[in-house]
């Protein structure tokens, strides 16, 4: 079946709140494996997980994310997608300037403030 078929059977069955509670497990085992990943790569705490197999695991919690974000879009990304372009752009510009440096009490435009 294609992608778009299981993704209308998937929504059948389920409410957005078994998809939001699926995205949230999904979410938790994504930030799992990134810092499992981290370890992997990294030598200051080893693990027995190779980096390639650390890579396989972010690859699919990653997938699963992107799965349930797909499937929540239809109903939230309408209302949603601006604000989160631009907060996506805010967060962005303050990351920037906590590398160089810059206190957030100097950034003006925060999204969330309007």
């Amino acid at each position: 079946m294609s992608y778009q078929i299981n993704k209308s059977i998937i929504r059948a069955y389920l409410n957005d709140d078994e998809i939001l509670a699926q995205m949230a497990e999904e979410a938790s085992e994504l930030a799992q494996a990134c810092l499992k990943l981290r370890r992997a790569i990294g030598d200051n705490n080893p693990t027995p997980v190779s980096e390639q197999q650390a890579i396989k695991s972010l690859a699919e919690e990653w997938a699963d994310v992107l799965l349930c974000e797909s499937l929540l879009q239809e109903r939230y990304r309408p209302s949603l997608a601006a604000s989160v372009q631009d907060v996506v752009a805010f967060k962005a510009q303050r990351w920037a300037d906590r590398l160089f440096g810059v206190r957030s009490t100097e950034r003006e435009g925060d999204p969330y403030e309007s």
